[in-house]
């Protein structure tokens, strides 16, 4: 790929508007950007941007890159997809590559675009006709309107063997092609057949818009019940959200109702819910969550009532924990799940229960207290237990406390166990994590950061202070001998070319070794008062200023054929020197 649209399409995309659309809340430090890093799990900030650098760094995971590296990490995309993505953000045009690999990827990627367009198109058309007479039943009879199918496309798949295969042959699409979009597959003998037949068609549509595959039902008790299009360039079901197209359209959107079904999707939009999401048939995922956080701040998981249900609230809770999202749970009554409670209850009805939702300390500990006999001493005690150890589970110590407060006269009454006791077992519980802490393999597991260790820590953070700005004065007193490392060494040299602006050097230019070297010294944490670390910086400058003239003077001294008057000139200067360093 060209190197200068490569820079063109990164110059166009802001490393920090980038991350803040996959939902980083990024708060300013100095000249950097500090946050939660969205590459893993972390549960105090340690992910940083240089903005003037278009730089990031994580020093909990060790991630680091620019916009194209965030991209492709957070999308799992290979540099070319996040290239044609940013290029696309940007409304810049892919120019013509030479890449063959890369051109036939796009051609299959456009080919599948085409052929699902034409496929919904296809279903669409198939549902009312004669052949989808079955299909507008099954929806009439869950009180679908015409304008809710035209709404989310909702089509029909025949009984016929290759009926989509004919539509696609009549647009010029070989059965090779349709099988690659994974709308076809072939049997023993090579024959081609369709993928989706006798089923209601859901398309999937992205954020952007596109139709990147399909998820069918039957009629019937056949299996599976639901049937998602396999897995393609496009289709990725651990990432994709049923209705978040429709849902990115509700003005000031800000929270998301996450349920289980399409069914439930396409009700609660029809009552109005149009930030309801789903999604494809599978459990949640750390894909789905960064999703999600592009686009908004607060969840309501609002799953079956079911033991399933619940055991899918609490695994998304936890896949939540630390996400910087605020996640709440409704537990549905009235129905089994969405789709039913509406249907049952009306839409006031559930607009009320949605304002209830529990947070998960809250949901979690309604839950224990529905697992056991509140009539029996031991069920009281093991419901006090339970929610002891659910409150020592929260990280935060203010968050710990706030539920404590509101719970702690409720777990008296109910349970008569004493305020001293559940603090009590609460610090028990604590004290347990502390004494036994869990593993942490990621530190372990994964490349520390490259970060060279021959750097002088006392230069790192000198360095690191002066980024900050407000230096001036002390960075017109250096000199480049007072660095003794590569890296420092140039650093401060392209400073003193930009008359001291560090946010002037452009260090995209360097080697990339050395460029990811200079930014994790750039990046370092020095805690402490400024000022009183600067005075300490300039007495170590100091000494290593006469520790270098003392070594020219000693080297001087060598010289055999040195002249005494000299000799005796040299040694007193070395005394002098002496005496300034141990006064």
């Amino acid at each position: 790929m060209d190197n200068d649209f490569v820079a063109k399409v990164k110059a166009h995309n802001d490393l920090a508007q980038v991350a803040a659309e996959y939902g980083v809340v990024l708060k300013p430090v100095g000249h950097r950007l500090k946050a939660l890093c969205p590459l893993h799990r972390d549960s105090a900030p340690s992910f940083y941007i240089q903005p003037q650098q278009q730089f990031y760094k994580c020093f909990g995971c060790g991630a680091s890159g620019d916009v194209l590296s965030l991209v492709m990490a957070m999308e799992k995309l290979e540099f070319s997809q996040a290239l044609e993505r940013l290029a696309e953000r940007a409304n810049l045009p892919m120019p013509q590559t030479d890449d063959t690999a890369w051109r036939e990827k796009k051609q299959a990627r456009d080919t599948t675009l085409a052929l699902n367009k034409l496929a919904a198109h296809h279903f669409y058309q198939t549902l009312y006709a004669p052949e989808g007479a079955r299909g507008l039943e099954y929806l009439r009879k869950r009180g679908i309107s015409d304008a809710q199918i035209r709404r989310f496309g909702i089509g029909y798949a025949g009984a016929g063997w290759e009926d989509l295969l004919h539509a696609a042959a009549q647009q010029s699409f070989s059965a090779d092609a349709v099988v690659a979009a994974g709308l076809a597959q072939r049997n023993k003998s090579g024959k081609a057949y369709d993928l989706f037949r006798e089923r209601v068609m859901f398309p999937i549509i992205d954020e952007r818009g596109q139709c990147v595959g399909f998820g069918g039902r039957v009629l019937d008790d056949s299996q599976p019940k639901y049937l998602n299009s396999p897995q393609t360039a496009l289709f990725e079901k651990h990432r994709l959200l049923f209705g978040l197209n429709r849902a990115l359209k509700m003005p000031g959107l800000d929270e998301l109702i996450l349920v289980e079904g399409y069914m439930d999707v396409i009700a609660l939009h029809g009552h109005g819910f149009t930030n309801a999401v789903a999604t494809l048939g599978t459990a949640f995922t750390a894909d789905h969550l960064r999703v999600i956080r592009r686009f908004v701040s607060k969840v309501v998981l609002c799953y079956d009532s079911d033991g399933a249900g619940v055991k899918a609230a609490l695994r998304s809770f936890e896949i939540f924990r630390n996400s910087g999202i605020a996640v709440r749970a409704l537990r549905p009554t009235g129905g089994k799940d969405p789709d039913e409670v509406i249907q049952n209850k009306g839409t006031a009805f559930f607009a009320k229960a949605l304002a209830g939702a529990q947070s998960m300390p809250d949901f979690t500990m309604a839950l224990a207290r529905d697992a056991q006999d509140m009539t029996t001493t031991q069920g009281r005690a093991g419901f006090a237990m339970d929610c002891a150890a659910i409150l020592s589970g929260i990280d935060s110590p203010i968050e710990r406390e706030e539920h404590l407060g509101r719970w702690l006269r409720q777990l008296q009454a109910e349970t008569g166990v004493s305020g001293q006791s559940i603090y009590e077992e609460i610090a028990l519980q604590l004290k347990k994590q502390r004494v036994s802490p869990p593993p942490a393999p990621r530190r372990e597991t994964l490349p520390d950061p490259p970060v060279s260790t021959t750097v002088p820590s006392a230069e790192r953070s000198l360095l690191a202070i002066l980024y900050e700005g407000g230096h001036a004065d002390f960075m017109n007193r250096l000199e480049i001998d007072d660095f003794t490392h590569t890296t420092t060494r140039m650093l401060f040299a392209a400073w003193a070319e930009q008359a001291g602006d560090a946010a002037a050097v452009a260090l995209s230019d360097w080697p990339e070794a050395l460029r990811r070297e200079a930014m994790d010294i750039l990046i370092t944490e020095v805690p402490g008062d400024r000022t009183a670390l600067l005075a300490d910086f300039a007495k170590t400058l100091q000494s290593g200023r006469r520790q270098r003239v003392r070594q020219t003077l000693t080297a001087q001294l060598q010289q055999p054929e040195l002249p005494p008057e000299q000799r005796r000139a040299l040694l007193q200067q070395v005394a002098q020197l002496d005496r300034n360093e141990n006064p």
